[in-house]
């Protein structure tokens, strides 16, 4: 497969030689031409036209390159006021895209906001609807069980729910040895 692609990159160069090679011919022949047809025909008729008549030859030759002076300031402002034109309009794009990028950031970042915030309101409300549903259903089994007696049961067990476990004091207890003289790091 090396070889092959070694074959096709030198056919590829070949191709780009040759492609290369009718180019710059056809340059060389257009510029040859030219200079056979207009430049060589003017250059001589400019030297011979110097050695008859040198003050009007010269008078001719500065006011043609002044004239051109014109002419080239002319398409520079045309390119300047037009790059000019291209810029703004690209700094205008630019500007109105930021602006639209932040606007939608700022969008997108209050509709979070709003979902967060309605999120932990519905979270609120579906945990405390949990709660009162089961500590309504404990309520109405102590009190069909035990009668006046389960409203205290109830309370107790809803206190023993919402408060923290203490814990007894066998547990709490250290087994390590705070009497001792032995410390141990």
């Amino acid at each position: 497969m090396d070889g092959k692609d070694t074959q096709d990159n030198k056919g590829a160069q070949a191709d780009m030689e040759a492609y290369f090679s009718k180019s710059s011919e056809r340059v060389r022949y257009a510029f040859g031409r030219a200079e056979e047809q207009y430049v060589t025909p003017f250059l001589s008729f400019y030297m011979e036209a110097f050695s008859q008549r040198p003050v009007i030859t010269t008078f001719v030759t500065v006011f043609t390159a002044l004239s051109f002076w014109p002419i080239v300031t002319f398409i520079g402002w045309v390119i300047g006021g037009f790059a000019v034109i291209l810029g703004i309009g690209v700094c205008v794009a630019l500007a109105l895209y930021a602006v639209l990028f932040v606007l939608a950031a700022g969008t997108l970042l209050a509709i979070l906001v709003l979902l967060i915030v309605a999120s932990v309101f519905i979270t609120a409300g579906v945990l405390i609807a949990f709660a009162t549903g089961y500590l309504t259903r404990r309520f109405y089994k102590l009190v069909r069980a035990q009668g006046r007696e389960g409203v205290g049961a109830w309370v107790r067990e809803t206190v023993e729910l919402v408060t923290p476990a203490n814990r007894s004091s066998e547990t709490s207890k250290d087994e390590g040895s705070d009497d001792s003289a032995v410390v141990v790091n």
